[in-house]
C-alpha cells in the first residue's frame, strides 16, 4: 500500500483480487485485519466472493483514483479453478486501474510491480529444509526461516502505460523489460546510413569542385 501511494498518491480505492479456496479465505481474513490501519484513507473493494468473469467486469469499471492489488486466484467463488498467471493476464488486459502484485513471477504478466516475494527463493528454501529432514534432523529442531521481499521491482512497460516516472519509484527499485530506444535498437543502421550519405556528399562536392 505504501508503494501504491508513492506511485499514485491520489488513490482512495483499492480492489483486492483473491480467490475463494480455503487457503485464500485464510489470506483474505489476514489481509482484512492487516488493512484495518488504512481504512481511514482507503476504501477496500473485496472481490473474493465473485466469479472470475464478475471480477473482470468489476476491475474494468472501477471509480477514479483506484488501484488493484492482486494476491492469489486459485479457485474463484463459483468453484472454478484458475491458472494464476493466465488469469492475471486476462484481468490486467481489461482493468481500468494499475495492478500491483505480490510475487516476482507475476512481473511481466500485467502488473506494474511492487514489493514482490520470490517463488523461486521459497522453493529453494523449502528444498533445503526438506533435505535436512531427510538427513535425519528432527523437524522441531529446525528454526523457522522467513523469506522476505527483495527490492521493489517494476515493469517498465506498465510504468509507461500508467504514466509513472522512474523518479517516483522507491530507492533501490529494479526496473525490468525496459525497451531500447530507436538509437539503441538501430544504431549501426543509422551510422551506416549516415556514413553512406557523408560519402555521397563528399563525392558530389569533389565532382562539383572538379
Amino acid at each position: 500500500i505504501e508503494i501504491m501511494w508513492q506511485l499514485f498518491p491520489a488513490t482512495t480505492n483499492l480492489a483486492i483480487v483473491m480467490g475463494d479456496s480455503p487457503l485464500e479465505r485464510l489470506w483474505v481474513a489476514e489481509c482484512r485485519q492487516a488493512f484495518q490501519a488504512f481504512t481511514n484513507r482507503l476504501q477496500f473493494i473485496w472481490l473474493n466472493e465473485l466469479s472470475f468473469p464478475e471480477m473482470c467486469r468489476r476491475v474494468a469499471s472501477l471509480p477514479p483514483c483506484s488501484a488493484i492489488g492482486y494476491g492469489t486466484l486459485l479457485v474463484d467463488a463459483a468453484g472454478v479453478p484458475h491458472e494464476q498467471l493466465a488469469a492475471l493476464e486476462r484481468l490486467c488486459a481489461v482493468a481500468n486501474a494499475p495492478v500491483l502484485g505480490t510475487e516476482e513471477e507475476q512481473l511481466g504478466h500485467g502488473i506494474i510491480g511492487g514489493s514482490l516475494t520470490s517463488g523461486r527463493a521459497l522453493g529453494l528454501e523449502t528444498a533445503r529444509l526438506a533435505a535436512r529432514i531427510l538427513r535425519g534432523e528432527p523437524p522441531g529442531s529446525i528454526a523457522p526461516s522467513v523469506i522476505g521481499a527483495g527490492p521493489p521491482k517494476f515493469d517498465w512497460r506498465q510504468l509507461q502505460r500508467w504514466h509513472v516516472g522512474e523518479s517516483q519509484l522507491p530507492p533501490g527499485s529494479v526496473v525490468r523489460f525496459r525497451e531500447p530506444s530507436l538509437w539503441q535498437r538501430y544504431r549501426w543502421y543509422i551510422l551506416g546510413a549516415l556514413g553512406i550519405m557523408a560519402t555521397q556528399a563528399a563525392t558530389i562536392m569533389g565532382l562539383v569542385l572538379h
